[in-house]
């Protein structure tokens, strides 16, 4: 029988993940929102943007149109959503999903409504005896699809899920390290985002590329405590060795200085142009989704709520977002 994987989403990350599948032989159907794009994506089986064409393992439909898709125990799951979408299309599709009892996600961040990781908001919804898989680390959609050499981190609650997610993957040119530290690598797919919007500030006030490591440095510290402090709210004793090596992994050593130092990332741009706007909203628009903005505030707002002290990196980038501070008189300058 036919691997299937069903990607819900159909932004750039998504289309190279499907793109990536399709040539391991696994079959791929990709499910989309808007009308416009897929009746284009069916017609062309092509992605200007990306410079690719489709092979005949992939195939494109309406994501209203998931529900009468046959239900099969070879059929994999991934949300390519963004995180202010992660929600939405969970509730608007929790009876097709209900069915299963794996997920993938591609998505980095945590719920803006409920200041959640989307784990917990999975388990919460579909129960706890589901499987949960991230993929995440240092990788853009072009270089996944031109054939550039990457490794990303892969984690889950299940060792026997990561073993079958990965076998359909890996390739010479894309490796996978595995984890069980769910919840380091979430946080650190937050953080990297929250990280280059302060390197794009740093380095538009004239910080050099050393002042950058050692905020990355900083960063990783914080990501180690944030992660413990999690752990420790869902009532279980978090693994330091586990955490440690999460912060040297693709999902977070990688991401952050593939994020903090090239200008690539949205969110390095977003900082360095931040000081000429006179518009965040406008800035916005003109980069695209830049999802460090919403992670500072909402990952912010659980740690205040949960009475824990942020850490300098989310401090300041909220503080300077949020409440018109200097970066001059914000505390990651003490770190520098």
């Amino acid at each position: 029988m036919t691997t299937t994987f069903r990607i819900l989403g159909s932004g750039e990350w998504g289309l190279a993940i499907a793109y990536h599948l399709s040539k391991n032989n696994c079959s791929v159907e990709i499910y989309g929102r808007t009308k416009s794009k897929i009746d284009t994506l069916n017609e062309n089986k092509k992605c200007k943007s990306l410079g690719i064409k489709f092979n005949d393992n992939v195939s494109f439909d309406y994501l209203s149109n998931i529900l009468n898709k046959s239900l099969s125990i070879e059929t994999y799951n991934i949300i390519a959503t963004s995180s202010s979408g992660f929600s939405d299309l969970i509730e608007q599709n929790k009876k097709y999903l209900s069915q299963y009892s794996s997920f993938i996600w591609l998505t980095k961040g945590l719920d803006q409504k409920s200041n959640k990781l989307f784990d917990q908001l999975l388990t919460e919804t579909f129960g706890n005896t589901i499987d949960c898989c991230i993929i995440s680390g240092p990788s853009f959609a072009k270089d996944l699809v031109s054939g550039e050499k990457m490794c990303v981190s892969i984690a889950s609650n299940s060792n026997e899920y990561l073993d079958t997610i990965e076998k359909h993957f890996v390739t010479n040119m894309f490796e996978m390290q595995k984890t069980n530290d769910l919840i380091g690598v979430q946080i650190s797919g937050i953080m990297k985002n929250v990280a280059a919007i302060l390197s794009g500030i740093l380095t538009s006030n004239n910080y050099s590329t050393s002042d950058i490591l050692k905020m990355i440095e900083v960063t990783k510290n914080e990501i180690f405590e944030i992660t413990k402090y999690i752990y420790s709210t869902r009532g279980s004793r978090a693994d330091d060795t586990d955490i440690r090596k999460t912060l040297s992994s693709p999902s977070c050593n990688g991401d952050l200085r593939l994020s903090c130092l090239s200008d690539v990332s949205r969110n390095r741009r977003f900082g360095l142009q931040l000081g000429q706007s006179n518009s965040l909203q406008k800035l916005i628009n003109d980069i695209g989704t830049v999802e460090g903005y919403g992670m500072t505030r909402a990952l912010y707002e659980m740690i205040i709520s949960s009475g824990v002290n942020p850490g300098p990196v989310l401090k300041t980038v909220h503080e300077i977002l949020f409440c018109e501070r200097k970066l001059a008189d914000t505390e990651i300058i003490n770190f520098l």
